[in-house]
């Protein structure tokens, strides 16, 4: 009974470490922006003329804004917000990898090694762009998931998870909603759960 638990319990640790992402952090817009027509400087009082401004007709400006005015749409329900964006995904760095696992299942071995080399933008190796999953990248992960996950089970289970190995779904249900969280960082939803359990069975 404790080796078929063992080997369902690696399935499922499994399932969880290769799926684990993280959402990127929104990049701040920076710089004062210029107008296409400005001199080229934002001093106000850099010495230039000053042309006066001419005539305009301020009927036809009154018609132009009243028109923009209409079209606007001020409605402050919450069916006229829309829904939220969607989150764009990223792949973890190597650094951010092993400090999961460390953090997480409390492993600190460098497994993230042997990953495909991350892809550098102006110094930066977490654009969510240019670093996406390739065969080789899922070779790797998916090598890495099953050292981890024997080395898991063999020595720092029931420490991490509070339960034994013996304790069948009762133990992985905590596993799913508990580590499995941490990992992907997020509640584990409903949904994912009953996939993740039947994961489990399908090893028994």
């Amino acid at each position: 009974m404790k080796i078929h638990n063992s080997i369902k319990l690696k399935g499922m640790l499994l399932a969880c470490l290769v799926t684990a992402c993280s959402n990127p952090v929104q990049r701040p817009s920076l710089g004062k922006a210029k107008s296409a027509n400005a001199g080229g400087s934002d001093n106000p009082h850099s010495g230039t003329t000053t042309v006066p401004p001419k005539s305009v007709d301020t009927q036809a400006l009154k018609q132009v804004a009243e028109q923009i005015l209409a079209a606007q749409n001020n409605s402050c329900s919450a069916t006229a917000t829309g829904a939220a964006p969607e989150p764009i995904l990223r792949l973890l760095t190597k650094v951010e990898y092993n400090n999961s696992i460390a953090s997480v299942l409390n492993l600190k071995t460098n497994y993230a090694a042997d990953f495909p080399v991350e892809q550098r933008i102006l110094g930066f190796k977490n654009n969510a762009t240019t670093n996406l999953v390739s065969d080789s990248h899922m070779d790797a992960y998916l090598n890495v998931a099953k050292v981890i996950s024997k080395e898991f089970v063999a020595t720092n289970f029931q420490s991490v998870v509070g339960c034994a190995l013996t304790a069948g779904e009762t133990c992985v249900n905590t596993l799913i909603n508990g580590v499995g969280a941490k990992l992907w960082r997020r509640p584990i939803e409903k949904a994912e759960s009953t996939r993740m359990l039947a994961l489990y069975n399908t090893y028994a």
